[in-house]
């Protein structure tokens, strides 16, 4: 029997060894398989760079908008709503265009207060927040004024905010039947729906 125990006596440390490699072996295979669980790459679970940030798998080095293209950001639907003393209803008008340029002819690069102008171009591009237009000063249309016209909307598929925001000579005492609409040049303000028939829709 002493022998027997002496035989057997080794294999305690021997056995140890084996569970130890084991536990090693079941952690590394843990270690590996987290990712694969948690949908995160191994060296996300480290801190350490693995080429995804940990806010919502924003690839390093991107931000949040660049998916968007930079300036052709998706806008909000537009608000058509209008305070108390705006027009109201439809009416049919005949159209223009105008650019902005420091030319007697177009009026500078400015609206009549100040701020900048925004073309139809830049709107559908996702760069203004609206599109300027000219109209008759002595409809004493409050600056800023909301409307629609149903021809420019079919023809790019898609709901379009203009503000009345300028004024010219070439409108005065012609009423709702004229509107100058803003371009981004020459070429694009000779374009034909623009300098057709148009219907105006003020909210």
């Amino acid at each position: 029997m002493g022998a027997m125990s002496r035989a057997y006596g080794p294999m305690a440390p021997t056995m140890t060894g084996q569970q130890t490699a084991f536990q090693n072996m079941l952690l590394q295979l843990v270690t590996l398989m987290m990712p694969l669980m948690t949908g995160r790459a191994p060296g996300a679970l480290a801190g350490s760079p693995s080429g995804i940030s940990g806010a919502g798998g924003v690839p390093a080095g991107a931000s949040a908008a660049n998916g968007l293209g930079g300036a052709s950001r998706a806008q909000a639907p537009p608000d058509f709503s209008n305070p108390p003393g705006a027009p109201r209803g439809t009416h049919q008008s005949r159209g223009s265009g105008y650019y902005p340029h420091n030319s007697r002819m177009e009026g500078g690069y400015v609206d009549r207060r100040g701020n900048r102008l925004y073309t139809l171009q830049d709107y559908l591009a996702g760069r203004a927040p609206y599109v300027s237009v000219a109209m008759d000063k002595n409809l004493r249309i409050p600056y800023g004024t909301k409307l629609r016209i149903a021809e420019l909307e079919k023809k790019y598929g898609r709901p379009i905010e203009l503000r009345v925001v300028d004024t010219g000579g070439a409108f005065t005492n012609r009423g709702f039947s004229r509107i100058d609409i803003c371009t981004a040049s020459r070429r694009d303000s000779l374009d034909p729906t623009i300098n057709g028939p148009l219907t105006l829709s003020f909210g």
